[in-house]
């Protein structure tokens, strides 16, 4: 697995793990994403989350444990933050930089 992160992307414990995770749920998934509070559907959780209270540690946690082990199978991910297989981004030639 290959993750890509936006420079913005801030992240919490245990994140890479659940991007890890997922594709043993659905074995045939070429690329993995996390809920977000900001960002594209079906990634964007309207959870109770306050970015100006809320610390980013404990705001993931109750995501992640609202949301334990659910799967969300969608033709579109939020290019902030993924993970692929190996395979898939050699199929995909890799990426463009400009």
């Amino acid at each position: 697995m290959l993750a890509v992160l936006d420079a913005g992307v801030t992240v919490t414990p245990g994140w890479l793990g659940v991007l890890l995770d997922a594709p043993e749920a659905i074995p045939d998934a070429g690329i993995t994403g996390p809920l977000t509070n900001y960002g594209p559907e079906p990634q964007l959780v309207e959870a109770a989350l306050d970015a100006r209270t809320d610390a980013p540690d404990s705001a993931a946690a109750r995501l992640r444990a609202t949301n334990a082990g659910q799967v969300v199978v969608t033709d579109e991910l939020g290019a902030f933050c993924f993970a692929l297989r190996r395979d898939v981004a050699r199929a995909t030639g890799g990426f463009d930089e400009t």
